[in-house]
């Protein structure tokens, strides 16, 4: 007799609008593990500028939950739906996030030449993010920029050139 081990995986929620902390909160309460990117940003008002901690993607959280776990994670208040195409709940490859994470926390600014061009597809050869994957979108002599796409979504993210590989087409 063989016993199938269902391991959690992670899985993209789509939320109400503005609902993602408070929805993070209620998945903390009941002890599902998640993930929520956050980013600071400065907003501007007619009379006033201030730093706020928003979502990176709006209206989404990640939540790791066997596949059978994700019809208790829908009922919480503040979430619509799990990401699925065919009405097959998409997993998140855990390295995806992980890169997200790190993404978020990398600091930029270096100062190093490359003969990389503008549209490049290259890959992270060294350093956190070794092995992701992106375009380059920006090489100025300071910092070059890579797109990565997670989840469907572009993040941009400054590398140091040194650390980053032309893909051959």
């Amino acid at each position: 007799m063989t016993h199938t081990v269902n391991l959690a995986e992670w899985y993209a929620f789509y939320t109400s609008p503005r609902a993602e902390k408070k929805v993070a909160e209620k998945l903390e309460i009941q002890h599902f593990e998640h993930y929520l990117p956050l980013r600071k940003t400065l907003k501007q008002w007619s009379d006033r500028k201030k730093m706020v901690i928003e979502p990176v993607f709006k209206s989404y959280i990640f939540v790791k939950v066997t596949k059978e776990d994700i019809r208790k994670v829908i009922p919480i208040e503040g979430i619509l739906k799990v990401i699925s195409f065919g009405n097959i709940a998409q997993k998140i490859p855990e390295n995806q996030l992980a890169f997200l994470k790190l993404l978020l926390e990398s600091p930029d600014d270096i100062e190093i030449e490359s003969n990389l061009q503008k549209g490049d597809l290259v890959r992270v050869i060294q350093g956190p993010l070794a092995g992701a994957e992106g375009y380059l979108t920006n090489n100025s002599s300071k910092n070059f920029k890579i797109n990565i796409d997670i989840v469907g979504h572009s993040i941009s993210i400054a590398v140091n050139p040194a650390f980053l590989e032309k893909i051959p087409s």
